[in-house]
């Protein structure tokens, strides 16, 4: 899969869980407060829903999920 077609997923989850127009890529969706604590835990289990992987949460770093480019990085 494409980082392309990581970051179109990934805007699709936004869309569909958080009922938003998906921010561009590049967008850091915690200064656009897009993405607060309870939203956070939800694009987890979504990324990993849609991507069938587990991210341990002992080694998340909040900077790997300032922009959509960064969480496909982080997928792909």
């Amino acid at each position: 899969m494409t980082e392309q077609e990581i970051i179109a997923r990934i805007q699709h989850i936004f869309e569909e869980a958080f009922n938003v127009s998906a921010p561009a890529p590049q967008t850091d969706i915690i200064d656009a407060a897009l993405l607060d604590s309870l939203a956070l835990v939800t694009l987890l289990f979504e990324v990993e829903l849609q991507f069938g992987m587990e991210i341990p949460l002992e080694s998340l770093e909040i900077d790997d999920f300032r922009t959509i480019e960064k969480i496909a990085r982080l997928i792909g």
